[in-house]
């Protein structure tokens, strides 16, 4: 699947990078400020049934 992470203040997102559906975790941005405002976007580019759950720490 693909993952990114876009910024809401600046209306941009980081390159879509590709993990593994496995249960382990997954960093998908580093060196985020405390109070920056983001949304995480996920693209399953195999099947568009499959739905996600778990968490985001952060």
């Amino acid at each position: 699947m693909q993952v990114r992470v876009c910024w809401v203040s600046h209306g941009t997102c980081n390159s879509w990078k590709t993990v593994l559906m496995d249960t382990a975790w997954k960093v998908i941005a580093t060196d985020v400020l405390d109070g920056t405002r983001f949304r995480v976007e996920i693209y399953n580019y195999r099947d568009w049934t499959t739905t996600f759950g778990g968490q985001v720490a952060y």
